[in-house]
């Protein structure tokens, strides 16, 4: 929601509580730095991929980031992307998604939590005129009401930031066949002390270790939308999938020395 204060005469724009580009009025003349402006140092990614000249994050999430093409080229399919149908959970800024709709994809659908982010998404959108349908609300509450089918679901950065990463691998198990996850999983030496709680599904027991958020309105938090984050294990997470029926794997490839701690890239597919 945007207000405009009555008793500011300066007439700065307010985005849920807070200065967004500390202006309501742009006062240049039209061009795309007037849009990334709007979220000026709180961009992650590198925009300049997309239009030269640009200034905004680092991330090249647009172009170097391989993350797009090794889900293509494992689950897509189709050389071109023509007819695939994509989820995209979490979004970001529209690398990933950017990148999926340059590689021909037909229909994309993004589903972004954070204000913020999607409303970045919004403006990518415009500046790279994509075709995505980019969502603003929890994907969780979405595969839940949702009954469509998807080619593969692309479930990158988010998994170690649900609260119950479970319940969203049983989800996305429902609407696809394929699925591509990067993800943070938990080593005592990388999240030392954190609280423990086993979790059963049906005859399996994994175990949530739970960290506790203390930055989410920071405008450079990037996590997810609930206060609790559950991180699994690398091999709960592998075996998790199995459980849901996803006995095919890839690993790309993983990182054991990443400053958020150990990582992987992982195909899953169920034949």
């Amino acid at each position: 929601m945007f207000l405009t204060p009555p008793d500011d005469p300066a007439g700065t724009l307010i985005v849920n509580g807070a200065v967004a580009g500390g202006r309501k009025f742009e006062q240049r003349g039209p061009q795309p730095q007037n849009a990334i402006d709007i979220f000026a140092g709180h961009w992650a990614s590198d925009l300049s991929d997309i239009v030269t000249g640009l200034s905004s994050g680092k991330a090249k999430h647009f172009s170097l980031d391989q993350r797009p093409a090794l889900a293509m080229k494992t689950l897509g399919g189709k050389p071109d992307g023509r007819g695939l149908r994509i989820l995209e959970l979490g979004p970001l800024e529209g690398g990933h998604t950017y990148q999926f709709e340059k590689m021909g994809v037909a229909e994309i659908v993004a589903i972004e939590a954070n204000v913020e982010a999607f409303l970045k998404c919004l403006v990518v959108k415009n500046l790279a005129g994509l075709k995505t349908t980019f969502l603003l609300g929890d994907f969780v509450e979405y595969l839940k009401e949702d009954a469509s089918r998807y080619d593969f679901i692309f479930c990158c950065g988010v998994l170690y930031h649900m609260q119950d990463p479970l319940l969203l691998i049983e989800l996305m198990a429902a609407r696809t066949d394929r699925i591509f996850v990067w993800t943070h999983y938990h080593t005592e030496e990388s999240r030392p002390g954190l609280h423990e709680s086993v979790v059963q599904r049906g005859d399996q027991s994994f175990v949530y270790h739970r960290l506790v958020y203390g930055n989410q309105d920071s405008g450079v938090f990037w996590g997810g939308n609930k206060p609790v984050a559950s991180f699994l294990s690398r091999e709960d997470i592998l075996r998790a999938f199995k459980y849901y029926g996803f006995t095919n794997l890839e690993i790309h490839s993983e990182v054991l020395t990443d400053p958020g701690g150990p990582c992987f890239s992982i195909s899953f597919w169920r034949t």
